[in-house]
């Protein structure tokens, strides 16, 4: 393996992926084009990508249900390219399990800034120890090796590496209040600057995943004009000093 990351372009405008392409094999990643979903379905099977770009308007079926496919199968970052810029098609970029929303046309050097930022995520994997939960007895316990989170009332989910990302930033910041800017800076990278609906978005994806009544949330909790915190559980323990 020549130790190039690998990159697949999901999108039916072959010139435009031929042109980002080049430009992609001049930053030294080896990159791989689809023309439709079902053929970049087949090729992130094969190939096995660290990163895919991926475009919404595909013949057939569309971008953000082979999102979803390519999350079921794939650890790899999943970055959607598009012309759709509305924020409901962003919302259901992400909601689909992307990493990222690029809206065409951008610059190319922000394209990269923000591929080069999702890859560089997970790269602190330690193991956490199990938190008590606030306003109840619920243990958490998260796994990096799987991206799986264990709750004591018997449920097990699986994240998406952005939103384990957060998780892990929130646990090793438990009970204490974070700015979305923060969140933002030590998540995601300084790249993302000003892109708060993303901490927003996040979170709500969190909050449905883990907590008992996602609606009146727990666990991650807003605290309103300044940020988010997770509340561990500080009562003492029956018997405890």
């Amino acid at each position: 393996m020549n130790g190039k990351k690998r990159l697949l372009v999901i999108d039916r405008d072959l010139r435009f992926g031929e042109v980002l392409q080049l430009r992609l094999q001049d930053d030294g990643f080896d990159v791989q084009q689809a023309a439709d979903g079902q053929n970049g379905l087949r090729m992130a099977y094969d190939w096995h990508p660290n990163a895919i770009l991926i475009e919404v308007n595909l013949p057939g079926v569309d971008g953000f249900e082979i999102c979803r496919r390519l999350r079921d199968m794939t650890e790899a970052v999943i970055i959607i390219v598009s012309a759709k810029g509305r924020d409901h098609d962003i919302i259901r970029g992400l909601e689909a399990g992307a990493d990222d929303y690029i809206v065409k046309p951008f610059d190319y050097l922000l394209l990269r800034a923000r591929l080069l930022a999702c890859l560089r995520r997970g790269a602190d994997s330690r193991p956490m120890a199990p938190v008590r939960l606030a306003k109840t007895e619920a243990l958490l316990m998260a796994d990096p090796d799987r991206r799986l989170v264990f709750v004591s009332d018997g449920r097990s989910v699986q994240l998406t590496p952005r939103e384990f990302d957060l998780l892990q930033y929130l646990l090793r910041n438990r009970g204490r209040v974070l700015t979305p800017e923060a969140i933002l800076a030590n998540v995601w990278g300084p790249e993302y600057s000003g892109e708060e609906a993303l901490v927003k978005q996040f979170i709500h994806r969190l909050r449905m995943k883990i907590e008992p009544d996602p609606a009146n949330p727990e666990y991650i909790v807003t605290i309103r004009g300044s940020g988010y915190a997770l509340e561990e559980d500080t009562r003492p323990r029956h018997g405890g000093r």
